[in-house]
């Protein structure tokens, strides 16, 4: 779970990050929060199951 979290989190980030240079739409940065959010979580969830295992 945790990889598809960092996973999906970099694409929706890159994604709208491109669409936001490339067609000039700011008002498409308001989701750029989410693919880091998504990002963030993943990484602290791996975190956490790793803590666990030792």
């Amino acid at each position: 779970m945790p990889a598809l979290l960092i996973f999906f989190g970099i694409i929706i980030f890159i994604s709208i990050l491109y669409l936001v240079i490339l067609s000039g739409h700011k008002w498409l940065g308001a989701i750029i929060p989410v693919g880091v959010a998504k990002f963030i979580t993943g990484w602290v969830i791996l975190a956490v199951q790793l803590l666990r295992l030792s």
